[in-house]
């Protein structure tokens, strides 16, 4: 199964709660055998696409940098490039 999460700043988890429960489940869900693509803003993790030892794909998606506009922007953008580039 192919599983995209968005909306969290980016993994490794070193910023709080939600990030360290999607490092986690998305760890979890790898090992199970799943395609688990995890959607990271630019500033928060060094590389703009990278593999992490648990086989979790993440990208990072560029969005609009404003206190108000981040998290809806990027969830926004995200959700585009899964319905657009993940192939069911």
């Amino acid at each position: 199964m192919k599983i995209a999460m968005l909306g969290q700043k980016g993994i490794p988890a070193v910023f709080g709660g939600i990030e360290r429960h999607v490092e986690e489940l998305a760890t979890r869900l790898a090992a199970r055998g799943h395609e688990v693509l995890v959607y990271c803003r630019p500033w928060y993790s060094k590389n703009t696409a990278f593999k992490t030892p648990n086989s979790v794909r993440c990208i990072a998606l560029r969005t609009i940098k404003t206190k108000h506009l981040d998290a809806i922007a990027h969830t926004l953008f995200g959700t585009l490039h899964a319905i657009l580039f993940m192939n069911p």
